[in-house]
């Protein structure tokens, strides 16, 4: 399933790709792979490594094309005892194009979309968000390889945290006034 996202005020769902928006790829078939193949050049052996349920995370480039692989939550329904697992999730980019690409459902990436939706339509607010989840995604992967970067990045992300609460308080106490 193939959804065409661009930034508005959030993440908002559009008919057909544009130029700056996020194509977001969810269990692809033949129809996917031929438009992220053929359409938007996205290089196959990208989309052959994001298959793979065992592909670890890291980075890999060819021409102008960076690819990123993360892993995420999926539930693990195989395994009673383990309630979650990881699965590969490919962030495909370019100057111009980006496109996640992950062959299982989950949840992560539709909550995040829904979130960006609900998030005020201030640019203050709308950019303190993002760069919160910018933040958690950065220190996500440096968690695991560089331990006292990610803890300062997640240190970071609290004291953004905070500053976001407090901006939002004070801007509620002057919107009453």
């Amino acid at each position: 399933m193939r959804t065409y996202l661009y930034c508005e005020a959030g993440f908002v769902e559009k008919a057909q790709w544009l130029p700056n928006s996020w194509v977001n790829v969810v269990c692809p078939n033949n129809d996917d792979f031929e438009f992220l193949t053929k359409t938007l050049n996205v290089p196959e052996s990208f989309l052959d490594d994001i298959a793979d349920t065992d592909e670890r995370p890291r980075t890999d480039t060819e021409g102008n094309w960076l690819l990123t692989i993360l892993r995420i939550p999926v539930q693990n329904k195989q395994n009673g005892s383990l309630p979650f697992a990881t699965v590969p999730i490919g962030i495909i980019t370019n100057n111009e194009i980006i496109v996640s690409v992950c062959y299982h459902n989950t949840d992560l990436l539709p909550d995040f979309i829904e979130h960006t939706s609900i998030v005020q339509d201030d640019g203050f607010y709308s950019g303190i968000f993002q760069f919160q989840q910018l933040l958690n995604a950065v220190a996500t992967v440096f968690v695991y390889r560089y331990p006292c970067i990610g803890e300062f990045i997640f240190n970071l992300i609290r004291l953004v945290t905070y500053l976001a609460y407090i901006a939002l308080v004070i801007g509620q106490y002057i919107a009453s006034a």
